[in-house]
């Protein structure tokens, strides 16, 4: 019994001195005080824009946290997290009073059609930068939405198309080099399908309309084609080229289906008034410089552009020519007016250049376009687009005084040969496919 006794008492110790260690710990426990959350966390910007895939976006990302206290700013980390595949961020914080800010550049992936970024507050894990393993307190979202690519809308395997004209609002051409068979490309529903149409030949290069059903196509060796039917049909007229050689004449101009211009090669102009069948030659010129394009406003003020920065005019319908004065050493491809004092002059590696008296002056323009503007379209007299063989897209809303790159080179497109604008989709032809984008959503 005595022995029963003192195993009694020796448990009752025990048992009452790990009591007493438990209440120890639960009271060290609840001396300890657990990191909170700050005082306000919020996005300065950087959210909700829209970008390249691959691209790093425009806006830098910057986010402002408030802390409560002194002591706060040793105890928190950050780090950011995207659903993006690829996404790469590069971030880096300092201190303003009792903030924190923290900036990032954010570089989206290669997926999705809209990204999520989130950044973390977390406890710092003893590290100056914690990563996202660490306990997250508090986060925000950023989101980004991918820009719509150049979209190929049709593609003709081995041919080459080379040029593009709508002849109404629904009704288009398209016309190119087709090795296994004849004819070109027709649309009767604004450029939403594209069906080939029977023709004899096979060797298209240039479009030209002076109406809806008057036009021509030239063929090998500078000979013309010619329609009256919207190109429904193309005939073999009674035709001269204008220029000897295969495509030596660069661009054409019809005023009416016998009066038409035509310039190219080593400066030579020449002029029909008998629809093709025989042309006169402008010799007036002090340069062989290749005229790349022309065009006219209301049949008697005429422009055309060409190497070397070379810009000429005529003020009676192509019967003489004086010249311009650019100071530029650049390729001139494409030269539109909107009247006959309102015009631009575009070209090499992104050249471009407005005039608003008629071309006694020239302002040279930086874009933000690197390769060869070939399009300039009007849709009002403040909004003005310029398009670039790359498939770069700027826009000015102000005639021409500010330029906004609503679209870079050699996304979806590279080697553009012609691009139109129809309504407000552009459209352009790169080796034997059409591709499409709609301004409206850049």
């Amino acid at each position: 019994m005595k022995q029963l006794y003192i195993s009694l008492f020796i448990f009752l110790i025990l048992n009452s001195g790990c009591k007493k260690s438990d209440q120890g710990i639960a009271e060290e426990e609840n001396n300890f005080s657990p990191i909170e959350v700050p005082e306000n966390m919020e996005i300065v910007s950087g959210n909700h824009q829209v970008g390249y895939l691959g691209g790093v976006l425009e806006d830098s990302i910057r986010i402002k946290i408030q802390f409560k206290s002194e002591n706060d700013f040793k105890e928190y980390g950050i780090c950011f997290e995207s659903s993006g595949s690829g996404s790469n961020i590069n971030y880096k914080s300092y201190r303003i009073e009792n903030d924190l800010m923290v900036s990032a550049t954010w570089e989206l992936g290669m997926d999705g059609n809209e990204e999520e970024l989130r950044f973390y507050l977390t406890e710092n894990c003893n590290q100056p930068y914690s990563n996202c393993f660490c306990n997250k307190l508090d986060s925000l979202r950023f989101s980004a939405t991918i820009k719509n690519k150049w979209e190929e809308t049709y593609t003709g395997g081995n041919r080459t198309l080379h040029d593009i004209h709508f002849t109404d609002e629904i009704n288009g051409l398209i016309i190119g080099e087709f090795p296994f068979d004849n004819g070109y490309l027709r649309t009767e529903d604004a450029g939403l399908s594209w069906t080939q149409v029977e023709n004899n030949r096979r060797d298209l290069y240039q479009l030209y309309f002076s109406d809806k059903d008057t036009g021509l196509v030239i063929v090998t060796n500078n000979y013309a084609l010619t329609t009256t039917d919207g190109g429904r049909s193309f005939q073999q007229g009674n035709w001269t080229p204008p220029i000897v050689g295969h495509l030596s004449s660069k661009s054409f101009f019809m005023m009416n289906s016998k009066t038409i211009l035509s310039v190219g090669r080593r400066g030579e102009i020449a002029k029909t008034t008998n629809a093709g069948v025989s042309w006169n030659t402008y010799q007036g010129l002090t340069f062989e410089n290749i005229l790349y394009d022309i065009t006219c406003i209301e049949d008697e003020t005429c422009y055309a552009c060409g190497e070397i920065g070379k810009i000429i005019k005529s003020n009676d319908a192509g019967e003489t020519w004086q010249e311009l004065e650019l100071l530029s050493n650049s390729r001139l491809q494409t030269i539109s007016f909107l009247n006959e004092n309102f015009g631009f002059v575009g070209g090499e590696n992104g050249t471009l250049a407005r005039t608003i008296n008629g071309g006694q002056n020239w302002e040279i323009i930086n874009t933000g376009i690197l390769t060869n503007i070939i399009e300039i379209t009007f849709k009002s007299p403040q909004i003005i687009y310029a398009l670039s063989s790359g498939g770069a897209i700027v826009k000015s809303i102000d005639g021409g005084d500010s330029w906004k790159l609503i679209m870079r080179d050699s996304y979806g497109v590279s080697s553009l040969n012609k691009v139109i604008i129809k309504d407000f989709i552009a459209i352009g032809l790169q080796y034997g496919s059409i591709y499409k984008i709609d301004l409206n959503d850049l």
